[in-house]
């Protein structure tokens, strides 16, 4: 292979580097609910004029934001709720963390896969077992353990064989969920101006509190369901 050719098939992941490096220089510390308080009314009127830019441009900067492996993506699902609503804001929010966790994951396998798997090949083994024994159920579990980062997820994935489709399907399926939750907050919001000043106790209504209760008791359910549905395969 000329060096040219190898130069051709880094580009991809140059230009998603540079991308993501961007998005973090330009909106570092950017992200914080007062910051988007201050722009409520201009994303509003934005969304009012060129509602498909607004909505393109959000779910760029999420995934990339994301893809970063920065930390903020419930209040980009809360605010999300607030600009499009339920019926959009969640696929969109869905679809958005969906791809910034596979940017992280294809950064995490083709960028600096090689170098963590000469070190700590003898502990990835563990969890390559694990995705052979369990295959897809794994992720999913792993996307249900609440002290289990999300960033630290699609890392992980990223240094097992597990095929880049499986891998987003899964994990689409799997953060649903906590994304309605996010998600129907915001859109519940008189503003988000409101739920800086108050808290969340402006925004408690019973509806709000039964979602609550939910999410905090999916992932103990849907665990339970998965070994049971594995179990009954064994």
């Amino acid at each position: 292979m000329s060096r040219s050719t190898s130069w051709l098939r880094l580009l991809p992941t140059i230009f998603l580097i540079v991308a993501i490096g961007a998005v973090a220089y330009f909106f570092r510390g950017q992200l914080t609910l007062d910051a988007f308080v201050a722009y409520e009314d201009r994303l509003l009127s934005v969304k009012s004029q060129w509602p498909l830019l607004l909505g393109l441009g959000f779910v760029v900067y999420y995934a990339l934001h994301t893809g970063m492996m920065m930390p903020g993506a419930g209040l980009l699902s809360l605010v999300a709720g607030k600009l499009f609503g339920l019926a959009l804001g969640l696929p969109m929010a869905n679809v958005a963390a969906t791809m910034g966790a596979t940017l992280a994951f294809l950064m995490s396998r083709f960028v600096f896969g090689a170098f963590v798997r000469e070190r700590y090949g003898d502990r990835l083994a563990e969890v390559d077992r694990a995705l052979e024994r369990e295959g897809p159920f794994y992720l999913f579990s792993m996307r249900l353990i609440p002290w289990m980062p999300f960033f630290l997820t699609n890392i992980l994935m990223g240094l097992t064989p597990i095929r880049l489709r499986t891998y987003w399907w899964v994990s689409q399926l799997s953060m649903l969920p906590g994304g309605v939750l996010y998600v129907y907050t915001g859109s519940q919001l008189p503003s988000l101006r409101e739920l800086s000043e108050e808290g969340l106790r402006s925004v408690l209504t019973p509806g709000l509190a039964v979602a609550f209760i939910g999410i905090a008791v999916f992932p103990h359910v849907a665990r339970f369901i998965l070994s049971q549905f594995k179990s009954t395969e064994s």
